[in-house]
C-alpha cells in the first residue's frame, strides 16, 4: 500500500512560524506533524511514502532520508519539476 503526501506548500497563512521552517516540520509533542502522519500511515499498513516536496524542501529531506527510522520507504518528489502531481499519482499507483 502507498501514500502521497503533499508537503510543497509555503504556508503562508501560518505567518511568521513557516518563515524558515516548511509547514510539515513544524513541531507537534517535539516532533514534526510530517513525521506524525508517516508514523499513523505505517500503523494502516502504509509501506511506501511519496512526499512531494518544494518549499524550504531541504529540511524535509534531511530528516526523512533516513527512512528506516520511520519503517517505511520514502521517496521524494520536487512538484516543480516533476510539473504535476497526476504524473506521480499515475507513474507510482499504476498496477
Amino acid at each position: 500500500m502507498k501514500a502521497v503526501i503533499l508537503a510543497g506548500g509555503k504556508g503562508t497563512r501560518m505567518g511568521q512560524l513557516t518563515r524558515d521552517i516548511p509547514k510539515p516540520m513544524l513541531l507537534i509533542g517535539g516532533e514534526p506533524v510530517l513525521a506524525h502522519q508517516i508514523k499513523l500511515l505505517r500503523k494502516y499498513g502504509i509501506k511506501e511514502v511519496i512526499i512531494l516536496v518544494n518549499h524550504l524542501k531541504k529540511s524535509i529531506i534531511d530528516y526523512f532520508e533516513d527512512e528506516s527510522a520511520f519503517g517505511v520507504y520514502i521517496d521524494f518528489f520536487d512538484d516543480k519539476k516533476e510539473f504535476l502531481v497526476e504524473r506521480v499519482i499515475s507513474a507510482r499507483f499504476a498496477d
